[in-house]
């Protein structure tokens, strides 16, 4: 869930690395690697903060089926305490 947080900076950071890397190998200008690097992170930012919103939606979508279905268990676990309760005061 931490790294979920930080995809947004991560991504475009690993991306800008391999962009810079690679412009280094062809022995690009510094002003062509520059705006290489500036557009690969901002094009990679973006599509994190996409990423981190897709994931969030579905892993808060995931948390709330869960809690729905642990809910009427949790009925049903009070409905049978219940009734073993009546039925030991009956034979006491």
């Amino acid at each position: 869930m931490k790294i979920l947080k930080k995809i947004h900076i991560i991504l475009p950071l690993f991306a800008a690395l391999l962009i810079g890397f690679i412009s280094y190998l062809q022995k690009d200008t510094l002003q062509v690697m520059a705006l290489k690097l500036i557009g690969t992170i901002l094009v990679f930012y973006i599509i994190g903060r996409i990423t981190k919103s897709v994931l969030h939606t579905i892993l808060l979508e995931n948390m709330m089926d869960v809690d729905l279905t642990i809910q009427p268990i949790k009925q049903e676990e009070k409905e049978e305490d219940k009734e073993q309760e009546k039925q030991e005061a009956l034979m006491d």
